[in-house]
């Protein structure tokens, strides 16, 4: 079994590499932001974030808070996220907007999620340890979507949990499993128009669902080859409803459309720019410019994936409505 995104704490640089390592729809390497401490702007282990508000925020796992951004990287500010009290000291590692003003943010230590206002303000939060709906197992990925629903990932109960915009638990979905619709630590999760995707790590493979959970397709599949996966992680959605995956143990961003059509992918291992090293999070902005967190201690941007003359279908998909 791979451990989780956690496993390892951040890693300091060694060396620069200078050229880059693109495919040949790869988009440009736009820039950086970040390095390993615990000042303003550092990271000790970057994990999710989101675009909100016009600011970046993200997930600084390792330092018990969440830092916010301007899109070029201004520091802001930050908060130091509050637990249920259980213990003391949080590990967020996922955050998510409702696209109206507030937060929520996952914390893999005390298993909850917390809500908050966008610059910081403590709100309420729900969730307790534990594996009966509305608790959590090391929970490591959140959505909401455009009606104020939540999707959290559930990671080591091997289910997606899905609540209202209070936290009111509704239902859950999914089983530890290989077959449609179960899971093996899901990571990440994106929702938008009525379809919601999980990155379901152990077993190589995006799932496509319906927002109640109902199963529509798969596609991935073990290996580096292009649309081939290793544990990935964080998902997001650009206007074109083009999903992008970050191929964790790839080291590698890839970008597919709804269906699984392989588009692009970029990155190869290493710590110059444009080069990722187990890439976490990642988002994707009004103009297609996505954000990528990785082992390094630092966002890299880079710009919109060129639209492709020709592309090609990967991996396996198979496709069910219920």
């Amino acid at each position: 079994m791979r451990p989780p995104p956690l496993s390892s704490l951040c890693l300091a640089v060694l060396t620069i590499l200078t050229s880059n390592v693109s495919s040949a729809q790869a988009p440009a390497f736009l820039g950086s932001w970040g390095s390993c401490g615990s000042g303003e702007g550092q990271f000790q282990v970057a994990e999710g974030l989101v675009i909100a508000s016009g600011n970046v925020y993200v997930a600084d796992a390792f330092n018990h808070r969440i830092q916010r951004f301007t899109s070029t990287g201004s520091y802001v500010g930050q908060w130091t996220v509050v637990g249920n009290g259980d213990v003391d000291y949080t590990i967020p590692v996922a955050i998510a907007s409702d696209g109206v003003g507030s937060l929520y943010v996952v914390d893999i230590q005390t298993n909850c999620v917390v809500k908050y206002s966008s610059t910081g303000t403590f709100v309420s939060r729900f969730g307790t340890s534990g594996s009966g709906s509305g608790q959590f197992n090391k929970p490591q990925g959140i959505a909401v979507d455009a009606s104020g629903i939540i999707y959290v990932a559930d990671t080591f109960n091997h289910r997606i949990q899905v609540f209202d915009s209070s936290g009111g638990f509704l239902f859950s979905f999914g089983s530890m499993g290989s077959s449609e619709g179960q899971f093996n630590q899901p990571i990440g999760v994106v929702v938008s128009g009525g379809a919601l995707y999980v990155a379901d790590s152990g077993n190589d493979r995006i799932q496509r669902f319906t927002a109640a959970g109902v199963f529509v397709s798969e596609w991935g599949g073990t290996g580096s080859a292009d649309g081939q996966l290793k544990a990935p992680a964080g998902l997001a959605l650009d206007l074109n409803g083009h999903v992008y995956v970050a191929d964790q143990e790839n080291s590698r961003i890839q970008s597919f459309t709804e269906s699984g059509t392989f588009l692009a992918q970029w990155g190869a291992q290493g710590n110059g720019d444009g080069y990722l090293y187990h890439p976490v999070g990642v988002v994707v902005d009004a103009v297609g410019h996505t954000y990528v967190t990785d082992s390094y201690c630092r966002v890299q941007v880079f710009g919109a994936v060129p639209t492709a003359t020709t592309s090609s279908s990967w991996g396996r998909v198979k496709t069910r409505y219920r």
